[in-house]
């Protein structure tokens, strides 16, 4: 279920793609976030839970919520301005960001090993963006400061104690990311009005949104979390094959070195993780009495 998350998710990003020269940023945020708050809404609907309770107003929640708005904004400035697999490949540099903003927010001790694994990670990350070369692109800016973003309302899901059901947290990512397109509306290019294609784009993006959420949820109800994480990097293959076959993208080699190198910190950390929940650290045989 995770790793249909993760193609479900990268075709919403290739639909993304095609829309990004056609339609201006805000429109884009405005018409996929609303529309993929509607389905959760119906979702809630269904199942007969409540969108909204006390314990939405919480300050993490709300926390979270701008995690979401700003993230989503930052991504569609993104995917319209760089190629689909640098910013798949910067993306799988989540997980880094999770584990650096717990040892800085929520005291989480984290050893040498993990440390280097950390700061390997963000050179991996660094050779993507390569910032201050000839090619370089604001776009790379926005990739990384989405990622933060997304990685920060990951970090709180560890320490919200709430009670609310999925489809709100679904309902409230997808309703901020309509709301983002609405508040940077003043500051864009006019709406433009879709063709038939265009709304089909808009659809299947809405559509593979949502069923990537779906089955993210499934993953992690029937799994520990730690168990399909690594999964996640799936969408880095799937993105990439996706952009070289739809949008002609051939990443260069500093590219591919660069999410190597991202993925395989990643994977240590993830590792590493559970072997520190599990008190399960190679065991050292003493040569002489210790």
């Amino acid at each position: 279920m995770m790793i249909a998350s993760m193609a479900f998710f990268a075709i919403e990003d290739l639909f993304l793609k095609f829309l990004g020269p056609v339609m201006p940023p805000h429109q884009i945020l405005f018409l996929v976030g609303y529309g993929g708050a509607l389905a959760f809404a119906l979702w809630a609907l269904t199942i007969r839970t409540p969108l909204f309770n006390a314990q939405t107003w919480d300050r993490l929640v709300l926390i979270r919520i701008l995690c979401d708005f700003f993230g989503a904004a930052f991504f569609i400035l993104a995917i319209v301005s760089i190629p689909l697999s640098s910013l798949a490949a910067i993306i799988q540099a989540i997980p880094l960001f999770v584990t650096l903003g717990a040892v800085l927010f929520l005291n989480e001790r984290v050893g040498i090993r993990r440390w280097a694994a950390i700061l390997i990670g963000f050179g991996g990350v660094l050779l993507i963006v390569r910032p201050g070369a000839a090619d370089f692109q604001i776009g790379m800016v926005y990739a990384v400061i989405s990622v933060a973003m997304l990685a920060l309302r990951d970090m709180l899901m560890r320490v919200i104690k709430t009670t609310l059901h999925s489809a709100s947290f679904g309902f409230y990512g997808f309703f901020a990311m309509g709301t983002a397109g609405v508040l940077i509306w003043p500051f864009s290019d006019h709406m433009i009005q879709p063709n038939a294609v265009e709304w089909v784009y808009i659809f299947v993006a809405i559509i593979t949104a949502v069923l990537g959420y779906f089955a993210i949820i499934i993953s992690t109800r029937i799994a520990e979390a730690s168990t399909v994480a690594p999964y996640r990097y799936s969408r880095l293959i799937f993105s990439t094959l996706l952009a070289m076959a739809f949008l002609g993208e051939r990443p260069d080699l500093l590219t591919w070195v660069g999410s190597a190198i991202v993925i395989a910190s990643g994977l240590y950390t993830f590792w590493r993780e559970r072997v520190r929940a599990k008190g399960e650290f190679p065991k050292v045989t003493c040569l002489r009495n210790c």
